[in-house]
């Protein structure tokens, strides 16, 4: 099921809801770019991949949704998983914004703005009244786009975790 489609170029984008087969790529990418890229440590694999079990296990599918980005590079092309994008519930007025992770070679060509627009849109066509999210302060291109969509930061703590002192940002939006 497609829920948005982007051109940008040679390359297309569409967006479609999480199929389980999604969910080990969601933990793999998550655990590989981090590591790579933050430096994260092998904590930070089990951190991401219980959550996400759960939430393919017992997933609402009116209240919560895990989309999936292809990239399609021309006419005939098999879709490149090219980020992801997920709506949890948190309780009947809250929502948690999860596993938003772009890949590096599809950054900067609009999908980050497609995909949080689609993912606040049906946050609030499910009736949250406020989502949130968790993100590190090192990430600045996301946290510029949690700004530009009106996300203000509500808590900040700083703590020695996977495998490093880290400083986690809480940044919510009213709906």
């Amino acid at each position: 099921m497609t829920h948005h489609a982007a051109d940008h170029g040679s390359i297309s984008f569409t967006l479609r809801q999480f199929q389980k087969s999604d969910l080990d790529w969601v933990i793999d990418r998550h655990d590989k770019l981090y590591s790579e890229k933050q430096g994260f440590d092998d904590t930070f694999r089990p951190y991401v991949e219980g959550p996400v079990y759960d939430f393919g296990a017992s997933a609402i599918p009116e209240k919560e949704n895990l989309w999936v980005a292809e990239a399609w590079k021309g006419t005939g092309s098999e879709g490149i998983r090219a980020g992801m994008i997920a709506i949890v519930r948190v309780d009947d007025t809250t929502a948690q914004l999860r596993w938003y992770l772009i890949e590096p070679e599809f950054r900067s060509l609009g999908l980050g703005r497609t995909m949080m627009r689609t993912a606040l849109d049906f946050t609030k066509a499910a009736g949250y009244n406020k989502v949130f999210l968790w993100t590190v302060s090192q990430l600045d291109a996301a946290r510029h786009l949690y700004t530009e969509f009106g996300f203000r930061i509500t808590e900040i703590v700083t703590h020695d975790i996977w495998g490093k002192v880290q400083t986690e940002e809480r940044w919510e939006l009213a709906l």
